[in-house]
């Protein structure tokens, strides 16, 4: 909305997204200054390699973090098995209070409509508590299947992260004569003996060249270890 005069004003000024003074400040607004658009264009690009790098950089915090409190996958099942034992002992105390506490009730029932003689009320309680047994016992059933498939997908994906899961999926371990794992290639020599573990089986193999990180691969060609 621009009408020309700044004191002036109409209608169209008050619903209008955006007002213009004059209708050449109108014009500028339009066509804003392309160095301007530029610039904040690199701003917010700047601004989102930013925010990009910092999330990363948590995601990496994170991602470290929670590899240094993974634990031995046998602790874990170990540690999830007894506290599953735990539950199924608690449940069942808590089953047997519950019939305990229902009988007895039943009982006193009893005894109340025994003396007046209230054989339908006595078959109505005996059929509640029927139904509470049973519902009870499939409450019990169902917490404990739940907590053992919770169980079993902890133990998979434990096995799945675990040394061994990954060397089933085709990875190897080198050791050196030692029985330490190798990490850099510029801690072997030519003729040193290494053993690589694999996801099924071992083999030793014969450093015949090294090839340091860093050095240019098209000079050195890559190691090939010789099986004994």
């Amino acid at each position: 909305s621009a009408v020309g005069h700044e004191v002036d004003f109409s209608i169209a000024d008050f619903v209008a997204d955006l007002r213009a003074p004059t209708p050449s400040a109108a014009a500028e607004l339009l066509c804003p200054d392309q160095m301007e658009v530029r610039t904040y264009l690199s701003s917010l690009n700047a601004s989102l390699q930013n925010q990009i790098l910092r999330t990363l950089r948590g995601a990496r915090e994170r991602q470290q973090s929670l590899h240094k409190r993974l634990r031995n996958p046998a602790q874990l099942i170990s540690e999830r098995s007894q506290r599953l034992d735990e539950r199924e002992l608690y449940l069942q105390r808590l089953i047997g209070q519950l019939l305990q506490t229902h009988r007895h009730r039943v009982n006193s029932l009893e005894k109340r409509l025994l003396s007046l003689s209230p054989s339908r009320q006595l078959t109505q309680q005996q059929r509640q508590l029927e139904e509470t047994q049973k519902r009870l016992m499939v409450a019990v059933r169902n917490a404990l299947r739940h907590q053992q498939q919770r169980l079993n997908h902890t133990a998979d994906m434990i096995r799945k992260l675990s040394p061994d899961g990954t060397l089933q999926r085709g990875y190897a371990i080198v050791l050196d004569a030692r029985g330490k794992a190798v990490t850099d290639a510029g801690s072997l020599s030519q003729g040193d003996t290494l053993q690589a573990r694999f996801g099924r089986g071992r083999a030793t193999a014969t450093v015949t060249t090294v090839e340091p990180a860093g050095e240019d691969s098209s000079a050195n060609p890559a190691p090939t270890p010789t099986g004994n």
